[in-house]
């Protein structure tokens, strides 16, 4: 029953920051290239760092800026955010209010981003990129159980989608 009632809350907040990180996600990349005169709008195109010309907030006082969502696999954040040994943050830098740009790290377990061209197919030219695919995968913080053999057990929620923004899919 401890093990339940466990799971169940580790599941809520899971799905929480996993709500949380679409909805940042899906305003970020719907918006690739809005009000941008900038070329390329796509500076980096990484299947982990992901860097944009956009104007994502349109009440702000920056115009089109450079947005970058990265994911640093090089350090875990089990020490700090998290004890879940598989938790990396998700880094998003741009603009976060009307009038302030900065980081936000946000604990996630995988991310990953392919660029498709008009037919569907991966691309390495940013000139031709037209989808966008996003892969996330967040797990609780904390396990809400262990196994006779002391292997712990994360709640887990999986997200993908693939945007197609209009600004990168005008016609030319």
């Amino acid at each position: 029953m401890t093990t339940n009632s466990r799971e169940a809350t580790l599941g809520t907040i899971t799905k929480e920051r996993m709500n949380s990180v679409v909805d940042l996600i899906t305003n970020d990349f719907n918006k690739v290239g809005y009000q941008s005169t900038s070329t390329p709008v796509i500076q980096t195109m990484d299947s982990t760092d992901f860097r944009f010309w956009s104007d994502v907030f349109e009440d702000d006082s920056f115009g089109a800026t450079s947005i970058r969502w990265r994911w640093r696999t090089n350090s875990s954040v089990a020490d700090t955010a998290s004890s879940n040994p598989n938790d990396y943050y998700l880094q998003r830098t741009g603009p976060v209010s009307n009038s302030t740009v900065g980081t936000t790290n946000i604990p996630v377990t995988y991310f990953h981003v392919r660029y498709l061209d008009d037919n569907g197919a991966v691309t390495t030219n940013s000139v031709l990129v037209r989808k966008i695919e996003v892969e996330v995968i967040i797990e609780s913080p904390e396990p809400y159980r262990y196994d006779g053999e002391g292997t712990a057990y994360y709640y887990r929620s999986a997200w993908k989608r693939t945007f197609v923004p209009n600004n990168i899919n005008l016609p030319y």
